[in-house]
């Protein structure tokens, strides 16, 4: 039956009072609309008539019928309450069955009958009807359901968790949370607790991400706003979503390095967590094109490659990051990486021809990689290019002067091509660093020479040229050459050394038993020098030989080289000496410091163009030279030191007054080595021999002399002097 409870406006004509005087209302214990219709004993649900009671004002009921009123009410609040428990009871047993809709009817009719009731069994009613729309596919009506049970009971634990999970169920993350957060303190175990805990960290940042995608659907171009999305993707574990706003942001970025380092992030973040390999190293790729040095982005994917072991692969990024950075100029990065890849075309694809052509590129931007040199050398080898072989292990000993290998891997090489006199001259040079073998001993000891040989021709200006180092100073050559004459006639004949010699003192080479003095000519003969004048001085205890420096070549011999001294000792020496006779070096031996030699080249040069003043200054020292030189300079040397000078006020680096002296010197310990024709002896002799003018240590200098011992250039001219073992 439906019920119709109408209140009339109209208020009754006369108060009602009881009789002592007092204002009587109806009981409130139940709302009319429940329990009205029960008082009434109105029962029957399927009766569709409708009962309208008109309460058009208030009666009073006088003495003891207000009291048979307030039973009548509690009789039907009684008999109410009964009637929803079986209302609820049978909704239960109708749900149990499968009966559905059942269910839902006695469930909505014991809610209506339970009103404003604010009750356990109503939100339990709301629960479980709120179940029942979910299941038949409401699920907003089932939300409403459960918003309104919480209404009533906020921590009902059923409704809690129902609306908590439908929340789930439409993607309302804060709504899960806030529901979970509610839960939290009702659940019964720790481990439920853990578990809903872990829930609302899952929803607070599914809330989180859905709050900034929102933002960033708003505000697309805002970098801000997609970092703080990757950052909650990631706490969230969902790895792809991360990846693809890092590769969004890296996009935004205008600026390249920025944007570099961006995709650096990203592939990153695909190798470690998305694990997509042939991905990483496309965003590394792309952040290299960017800025090719960006940190970190090749070795992330030269990583990459090794772990997925992919030489080929491996070798092409090789390639291609070297010649990105050729654009850099970053010279060094590509030496390391040329390195890497030779090394892997040689021990993993089996590519020696590859190998050595990315060697001769690297050797060609580091001239002094002694590894790449002997790498290249030990595959050349291999491939039968002993030629080329013997060639990369030379210049891998002017890298490495000391260094074994070389020698005796250029000895072996010789000793196949029957190269005899380079053979020889590979294993003196591993008896000076004292480590030859017993078969190298002996060779060694079957060629080295045991006198002075008889030479088939001299040095003329096309084999001293072969002498000199690289990078010899020809423009300072010309300078000392055209000074020298005017020097050694003024200011430095003035020397104390530079007094007459005693004509006694002289000999004649040709009829002297001296070895000494025979050594000397010999010496000067293969220099393509004229006969010396040679003086000896038996009471000369500290120097063993000396230019003298009148005449126009004169030789002293003191006691160190008089006696004691083997024929090859004495030829090394004295070739060493006539060395500086040489047009513009003897200034050299006679001025004997750097200091000296430099302040006489400025004075002459400054004297011939005082502009020069402008770029070196010259102390009082240099000046009073520069007064003498052109008091005696004559028209032709003054013009000629003119256009010297231009050259110099053209060319700031020009004059390395100590490269120039240490090359001179080099020079003359070259040509001390082909007069002995043995590099032990060379060294011997140095090893007691001071600092020369250059200033490097006689253990420096027979150091140099070993790569030079064993170089193509040292034994053509010892064939063309007719020197040679073979």
């Amino acid at each position: 039956m439906r019920v119709a409870i109408v209140l009339a406006a109209t208020p009754s004509e006369d108060g009602a009072t009881d009789p002592n005087g007092r204002t009587l209302a109806l009981p409130a214990h139940l709302p009319v609309g429940q329990g009205v219709p029960l008082a009434l004993d109105v029962r029957d649900e399927g009766d569709l008539s409708t009962l309208v009671l008109e309460l058009a004002g208030h009666r009073t009921l006088r003495g003891s019928a207000a009291g048979q009123l307030d039973e009548l009410f509690r009789s039907g609040l009684q008999r109410a309450d009964e009637h929803v428990d079986r209302l609820l009871t049978e909704a239960n047993t109708h749900r149990a069955a499968g009966d559905v809709e059942a269910a839902r009817r006695a469930y909505e009719y014991a809610e209506t009958l339970l009103g404003n009731e604010a009750s356990e069994r109503r939100a339990n009613a709301l629960v479980a009807l709120a179940a029942i729309e979910n299941e038949r596919g409401y699920p907003a009506v089932a939300s409403s359901l459960l918003d309104r049970a919480l209404a009533f009971a906020p921590q009902h634990v059923p409704a809690l968790e129902a609306r908590s999970e439908l929340a789930y169920a439409n993607g309302e993350a804060a709504m899960r949370v806030a529901l979970l957060a509610r839960l939290v303190p009702h659940l019964e175990t720790s481990g439920a607790r853990v578990k809903a805990l872990r829930a609302v960290t899952d929803e607070s940042l599914a809330a989180a991400r859905e709050a900034i995608g929102i933002a960033s659907a708003l505000m697309p171009d805002a970098i801000y706003v997609l970092e703080r999305l990757r950052a909650v993707n990631e706490a969230s574990g969902m790895w792809e979503a991360a990846l693809a706003t890092a590769v969004q942001i890296a996009e935004l970025n205008t600026d390249r390095p920025m944007r570099a380092r961006a995709l650096v992030d990203a592939a990153r973040l695909c190798s470690e967590r998305v694990g997509n390999t042939s991905r990483a190293v496309a965003l590394y790729e792309a952040a290299i094109e960017d800025d090719p040095r960006v940190p970190g982005a090749f070795e992330a994917i030269e990583a990459e490659l090794v772990r997925a072991d992919d030489p080929a692969a491996l070798a092409s990024a090789y390639a291609r990051q070297i010649d990105r950075l050729k654009a850099s100029n970053a010279l060094g990065d590509q030496c390391k990486l040329l390195a890497k890849l030779a090394a892997l075309q040689c021990e993993r694809l089996d590519e020696p021809r590859a190998a050595i052509a990315t060697l001769e590129t690297l050797v060609g931007l580091d001239p002094n990689n002694l590894a790449a040199r002997l790498e290249q050398s030990r595959l050349l080898e291999v491939m039968g290019e002993h030629a080329l072989a013997a060639r990369a292990l030379e210049a891998a000993a002017f890298l490495g002067p000391t260094e074994v290998t070389v020698y005796r891997s250029l000895g072996r090489l010789l000793g196949r091509s029957n190269d005899q006199d380079r053979r020889y001259l590979s294993c003196s040079a591993l008896v000076a660093l004292g480590e030859a073998d017993p078969e190298e001993q002996a060779i060694f000891s079957q060629f080295r020479p045991d006198a002075l040989p008889t030479p088939r021709s001299a040095l003329d200006e096309a084999t001293w040229t072969e002498l000199l180092p690289d990078g010899h100073s020809a423009l300072l050559d010309d300078i000392a050459a055209m000074i020298e004459p005017v020097a050694l006639d003024t200011w430095l004949t003035r020397r104390s050394h530079a007094s007459i010699m005693p004509p006694k003192q002289r000999v004649d080479p040709n009829t002297s038993t001296i070895t000494a003095v025979r050594c000397c000519a010999w010496a000067a003969r293969l220099l393509g020098l004229p006969e010396p004048e040679i003086y000896i001085k038996p009471t000369e205890a500290l120097v063993g030989a000396r230019l003298s420096l009148l005449g126009p070549l004169g030789v002293e011999l003191g006691q160190p080289v008089l006696r004691g001294r083997s024929a090859g000792e004495i030829a090394f020496l004295a070739a060493h000496h006539l060395t500086y006779a040489r047009p513009g070096w003897r200034i050299i031996s006679v001025l004997g410091s750097a200091d000296e030699v430099r302040s006489l080249l400025l004075a002459g040069l400054a004297a011939a163009r005082p502009a020069v003043r402008a770029v070196f200054e010259l102390g009082p020292h240099e000046e009073e030279i520069a007064a003498t030189l052109l008091e005696h300079l004559d028209a032709a040397r003054r013009e000629r030191l003119t256009s010297a000078a231009e050259n110099v006020l053209g060319r700031a680096n020009a004059l390395d007054f100590v490269g120039w002296l240490r090359s001179v010197e080099q020079v003359a310990c070259r040509v001390g080595l082909l007069a002995s024709g043995d590099v032990t002896v060379a060294a011997n002799v140095l090893s007691v021999a001071g600092s020369a003018p250059g200033g490097l240590s006689a253990a420096e200098r027979a150091r140099a002399l070993l790569p030079f011992c064993v170089s193509q250039r040292h034994s053509a001219l010892r064939h063309c002097l007719g020197l040679s073992v073979d």
